[in-house]
């Protein structure tokens, strides 16, 4: 069967993020074929897609294919069409001048019955995916308070949080009432998918992408700190802030001098009448640098960590003090990180 390689790449990839190098789950480090579709599942993802060529053929192939020989077989094939052909024991893939067969088991043992099916789906806004990348990426990674470590999809949007940073993004999310708990990790395994509606189960979210990939992620039980989180968006407002993009490029150059307190790497920031001062200090030296910045208003100091500060950054420069917290809002969403203030 003829394929555009970078076609059928694609595909494969799609389905990628159910994959698990390590096999703890039976043939979850393969791409399994049944009936032309593909499908991969390590007891956290799951993700089916078809797999056809351009002229809509599907291709006829029962069994479980290692997943790592077959990426990198096609990743590094020259062939802008290939010839795939399926026979009992392996896949044989032939290009220009090039053969390659890769063993394949016709015994499909990877049971993916846990996963709940998906019911009635609802459609999800294009910022949608960007929205659940973002808020991944300010969710812990191993909290104890599990929750932490999780994405919250409410009606109203999402939120995550480390205890360093939390945002809240209001977007569309598909889900009716109540709220459900996405692990961060899985999360961000499917950044760049296209999200284009989403079913909502006990323990499983659905997700079906623009390119016609289905994706199911387990959902989580536990306890998320709504009210906590309420107040750290709620705090009342001090003063507003303005600081250049530059401070991000001053704040990386700290990093051979930053030191440790119980909540992690912390720089300082000294804002005064035009002068802008970043101060890190730990057992092997210290670090100061000054700069000229447009500015006011009342003398601030505060200590912040520096991860935290360079995403504020990111996202923009305009920033609201609060008594504990500085916070940004961009299109749709606000993202609010801990400051200590500095008498």
């Amino acid at each position: 069967m003829r394929f555009y390689r970078q076609s059928l790449l694609r595909t494969l990839e799609s389905v990628s993020p159910g994959l698990n190098s390590k096999d703890t789950l039976e043939q979850s480090s393969c791409f399994v074929f049944t009936d032309g579709e593909v499908t991969t599942y390590n007891s956290e993802i799951l993700c089916i897609a078809s797999v056809k060529n351009d002229e809509g053929e599907l291709f006829k192939c029962y069994g479980a294919v290692p997943a790592k020989p077959l990426l990198e077989t096609l990743r590094k094939s020259p062939d802008e069409e290939i010839e795939v052909k399926a026979a009992e024991d392996h896949i044989s893939i032939k290009g220009t001048g090039r053969k390659q067969k890769i063993v394949m088991s016709s015994q499909i043992l990877l049971d993916t019955q846990e996963v709940e099916r998906p019911s009635e789906f609802a459609d999800l806004p294009p910022v949608f995916s960007e929205a659940l990348t973002l808020a991944a990426s300010y969710a812990a990674k191993d909290a104890d308070e599990f929750a932490l470590n999780c994405v919250a999809v409410s009606a109203k949007g999402l939120q995550a949080t480390n205890k360093l940073a939390a945002i809240r993004y209001a977007v569309s999310t598909g889900l009716a009432g109540g709220t459900a708990l996405i692990r961060a990790s899985s999360a961000k395994n499917i950044a760049g998918l296209g999200l284009a509606t989403a079913s909502y189960g006990k323990e499983f979210v659905w997700f079906t992408t623009y390119a016609g990939t289905k994706v199911a992620l387990r959902l989580l039980e536990s306890e998320y700190p709504t009210a906590s989180m309420t107040a750290i968006f709620t705090e009342p407002l001090t003063m507003k802030l303005e600081l250049p993009g530059s401070v991000a490029d001053i704040v990386a150059r700290t990093v051979p001098f930053l030191a440790e307190n119980a909540v992690g790497k912390v720089v300082e920031i000294h804002v005064d009448t035009d002068l802008l001062t970043v101060r890190a200090q730990n057992a092997v030296g210290e670090f100061v640098e000054e700069k000229q910045i447009q500015y006011k208003g009342e003398r601030l100091a505060f200590k912040v960590n520096p991860e935290s500060l360079a995403g504020i950054f990111r996202t923009g420069s305009h920033l609201e003090v609060t008594p504990s917290s500085l916070r940004t809002k961009g299109d749709g969403y606000c993202l609010v990180i801990s400051a200590e203030q500095i008498e």
